[in-house]
């Protein structure tokens, strides 16, 4: 377990293609998708979707803090390090994670109208991730080289580790309902901020 001060605000900026009901189909499927404490895992994220572009923007944000925390550690690492694995629409090396905020409004720039489907590992920890994941790797090599390969794809990659906050050690899991509502209301403040810009 890592404790880690994450108290910071930021402020993100979406694409507001958002489809009819896809604040109601993000809280059927994604309800427990993101948690800024435990953000660490795999991931697939649709571009074209609002929700997905905050994801994007939390983990941005999360990845400049934890490079900066490392430089301040004394091991230090980039702040791309923490995305691995990256795919976009099923291809290696089609998109890297940005790590200039766009001069205009200040959010990660994602792309003007950005699409497609990423996956990637995100780690908080990508020293620590590199190392278990090497260590990972032999063991499955001697358990194919003795005819006992690992099945469980969960065991070929490194555990996720939990970050709380240094205020609390309670977590709050919200349900359906309370999920929704907060997407409708991050809807209404992005489109409020889009009407803004554009007057």
């Amino acid at each position: 377990m890592m404790a880690r001060n994450s108290n910071q605000e930021q402020d993100f900026s979406v694409n507001m293609k958002m489809a009819e009901g896809e604040t109601d189909a993000a809280a059927d499927k994604l309800i427990d998708l993101f948690d800024k404490n435990n953000p660490e895992g795999s991931y697939k994220l649709d571009l074209t979707t609002t929700y997905d572009q905050i994801i994007v923007q939390n983990l941005c944000t999360l990845s400049q803090i934890l490079a900066a925390q490392s430089v301040a550690n004394g091991a230090p690492f980039e702040q791309k390090a923490c995305f691995f694995q990256l795919k976009m629409d099923g291809k290696a090396g089609k998109w890297d994670p940005p790590t200039v905020r766009n001069e205009v409004n200040g959010w990660w720039d994602i792309g003007e109208d950005p699409k497609g489907i990423l996956e990637f590992t995100f780690t908080c920890d990508p020293l620590d991730y590199k190392k278990e994941q090497q260590r990972i790797n032999k063991e499955a090599a001697a358990a194919e080289a003795a005819g006992k390969p690992i099945t469980d794809p969960k065991l070929l990659k490194p555990a996720t580790k939990e970050i709380i906050s240094e205020d609390t050690l309670t977590k709050h899991v919200a349900n359906q309902q309370e999920f929704k509502r907060t997407l409708d209301i991050l809807m209404k403040n992005y489109q409020n901020r889009l009407l803004d810009t554009n007057n």
